[in-house]
Formats: C-alpha cells, structure tokens, sequence
C-alpha cells in the first residue's frame, strides 16, 4: 500500500469506529461512564477487522466496494502482441499471452510466446489518483520453451492500465539485456488464467482477436 491508501485506510477505520461505536451505544442504550463501554469497543474492533479481512480478500474486487481503494482488477488472461527491436535494428514482433494473478496487496505475471516463458519479480502496482496514473512496473526472467534458444533474456517491463471493466488495455515498454526494447499492447480476455500459449491460440484463434488499434 502506498502513503495515499495508508492515511485513507487509517482515516476510514477511525470514522467507522466513531460511527459503529455511536450506533451500539444508543442500540443498547449503553451509558459511556459504565463498564458496558469497553463491550462496545470490543464490538467496534471486532465488526471493522472482520469487515477489512472481507475486503483485502475479497470485497477490493466488487464493484461498489472497489471505489474506496479505486485498485484495479488485473487478474485473468491477456492476449495482444509485442515489437522489438535490438542493437542491430533487427526487428522482431509476435503475439503474447499475460496472466495475471493479483490479491489485494500482491501481483504476479507471468507472460508467454511461442518460444519463452517469464516469470515476474519486483512486482509494482501504481495507483495515483491525484495523477490520474494506473500502471504497473515489474522484473522478469524468461524460461526457453524451444532448445534451438540461446542468451535467454532477463528484462523489465513497464506497462499502463487504460479503461474501465468493459473494456481494460495494457500498454507499455519493454527491455532485455540482449539488449533489445520494444512495446507491448495487451487487452483482457477473461478473468480465468490459461496455462500454456497453446491454450491462448486455440481459445482466440482468430488472428484478429490478438490485434489492438
């Protein structure tokens, strides 16, 4: 959680504990300067910590809910392509599969060619709401799927969040220590992660469903 999201959670979780505790008091016509005080502070504290574990878990991806932390909902399947280009202005380009797998406070990625694997490290989600700025920034190592492969790559990627859940695009740069650079557009499919590129293929095999504008 960032600096923004801690003082609204502290600030949430101190209102609501005014607010619920006030409500109990007059529902049980309790007297501030007995004993049956701290049974309502007790109450308070119980209700908001069962209440933050339903929303870290689960209640972040609804909806409604979804408006306190404005955190996007990345899991599932993304399909789209990649451009690349190395030192020797050899150009590369090919279709892409990202699965996202995403809690509350933790993201994970792993994206798949024909020909690689890679898996995510030093995950980042940006959410600053005062800049308008969704992104995700992430470390990968890749994996060979094809033995003819050499120098397999370690690289970054650095990627936008654009649209709302209708319709959620990916967008951003990439780099390899080959060293090569290039752009990544990815739109999502489906809350569900596939397991292999292979999977990807025969679900979307219209060639057009991998292209984006």
């Amino acid at each position: 959680m960032n600096e923004i999201e801690i003082k609204k959670l502290i600030t949430i979780t101190v209102v609501s504990s005014i607010i619920v505790s006030s409500v109990l008091i007059i529902l049980f016509s309790v007297n501030i300067l007995s004993f049956e005080i701290f049974r309502i502070f007790s109450m308070t504290i119980t209700f908001l910590t069962l209440y933050w574990a339903f929303y870290f878990k689960w209640g972040w991806k609804m909806p409604v809910l979804n408006k306190i932390f404005d955190r996007p909902n990345l899991n599932g399947t993304w399909i789209g392509t990649y451009n690349s280009e190395d030192n020797n202005k050899n150009k590369y380009f090919g279709k892409i599969v990202l699965t996202i797998r995403q809690s509350f406070l933790f993201i994970h990625f792993i994206s798949i060619t024909d020909k690689f694997v890679s898996y995510s490290s030093s995950e980042t989600l940006l959410n600053n709401e005062n800049k308008g700025l969704k992104q995700v920034t992430y470390f990968y190592s890749q994996k060979r799927l094809k033995s003819d492969e050499e120098n397999i790559p370690q690289g970054a990627s650095e990627l936008s969040i654009i649209g709302d859940d209708k319709e959620k695009l990916l967008y951003g740069d990439f780099w390899t220590n080959r060293p090569t650079k290039g752009f990544i557009k990815l739109k999502f499919v489906s809350s569900n992660c596939v397991e292999s590129y292979q999977e990807a293929e025969k679900k979307w095999c219209n060639e057009e469903q991998w292209m984006i504008d």
